[in-house]
């Protein structure tokens, strides 16, 4: 009798054992590409949300955003698109675990683009999560399979600003807690002011910060500016100069000098935006960058810790930036871009010095 429960018992045990080693991982977390810097990868960044029978994946900027889906392959179905006339579609999706990849797959119907297909299977292997991806072509056929390794990413806050004197013969434009002498565009709500800078993070569509105060009457053309800039992960940003105020979209005049170390847009840090575009990454996310921005007659030069990217004269003949004929050199005001909802970019130890 001992003997049949000990059997009993250890057969029961391995029983355990058995439904423990199967049991699927937990992915769970927010996770983003191992190479943070490349600004391509998409998806970006994700978040799963998984539970004992189902599974929430949050996809920024995607459509739909967020998804929920059953682990035993029942259907899931989102409406996407239908605005401002356009046709409406249907996405379908299922997810299961085969083995230990949880895969889901995608069924498009309806709307513009016509029926198509994607699947994706994400696995663990030690603190990495790997993507696999593929969608289907207008044959029917499915693409190859691209991989992606996503490492956990756990949030921090945003550094404060870096403590600076205003130098002989500069005029600080911001008093460092709150937003005397600058005027928003659409959405004001996209600008606050913390931890002593200027913080850009749109609200809706995109929104510009323009200074509107006494220095200068707000129209510098020969000018020395000053300030620390910062851009966190896959944020784009700018600084405007000699620019005026504008209530709605991108400014029409005036140049933009860039903010942005790892969004997809591939124009970086320190370009004059469509004029002279950089592609090196002077530094990383979540880092104050010193930038000074000079304009002297018909030339403007821009500098990020302390060394000198760009140096370019006006041509006599210039008809003007090929996307916004306005942009020519003359006398304005600065600005700062709030992009788009995810971007968060910030401006700090702002100071002018007028020649």
């Amino acid at each position: 009798m001992k003997r049949a429960t000990l059997m009993v018992m250890l057969a029961t045990s391995v029983m355990m054992i058995a439904r423990a080693a199967q049991a699927p991982p937990n992915l769970s977390g927010t996770w983003r590409p191992q190479n943070a810097m490349s600004g391509q990868v998409n998806p970006f960044e994700f978040t799963i949300t998984q539970a004992a029978d189902s599974v929430t994946i949050r996809t920024p900027l995607n459509n739909p955003e967020s998804v929920t889906l059953k682990l035993t392959g029942e259907e899931s179905r989102a409406q996407i698109g239908g605005g401002q006339g356009g046709a409406a579609a249907t996405v379908t999706s299922r997810a299961l675990w085969e083995g230990s990849k949880l895969v889901v797959a995608s069924a498009v119907t309806g709307g513009r683009g016509g029926p198509g297909s994607a699947r994706q299977a994400y696995s663990l292997s030690g603190d990495a999560l790997t993507l696999e991806m593929s969608n289907s072509l207008p044959d029917g056929s499915m693409t190859p399979v691209r991989t992606v390794t996503y490492v956990k990413y756990t949030p921090v806050p945003m550094p404060a600003p870096p403590t600076r004197t205003v130098e002989s013969g500069f005029e600080s434009l911001f008093n460092g807690k709150d937003l005397t002498g600058w005027k928003a565009s659409a959405n004001p709500e996209s600008f606050k002011v913390a931890s002593g800078a200027i913080v850009a993070n749109a609200v809706g569509q995109p929104s510009h910060l323009f200074y509107d105060g006494p220095a200068g009457s707000h129209a510098f053309q020969d000018f020395d500016l000053r300030l620390d800039v910062l851009a966190r992960y896959r944020s784009n940003g700018g600084v405007y100069v000699m620019t005026e105020f504008q209530p709605q979209g991108f400014p029409g005049k005036g140049f933009e000098i860039q903010v942005n170390n790892s969004h997809s847009d591939r124009i970086r840090t320190g370009s004059l935006y469509h004029v002279v575009d950089l592609s090196n990454i002077p530094g990383k996310d979540d880092e104050w960058i010193p930038m000074e921005i000079k304009g002297q007659g018909n030339t403007i030069a821009i500098s990020l810790k302390g060394q000198e990217v760009v140096r370019w004269t006006q041509p006599a003949d210039w008809p003007g930036a090929y996307d916004t004929p306005g942009r020519k050199i003359g006398p304005g005001t600065i600005a700062f871009q709030s992009h788009d909802a995810y971007s968060m970019t910030a401006y700090a130890n702002i100071r002018v010095k007028l020649n």
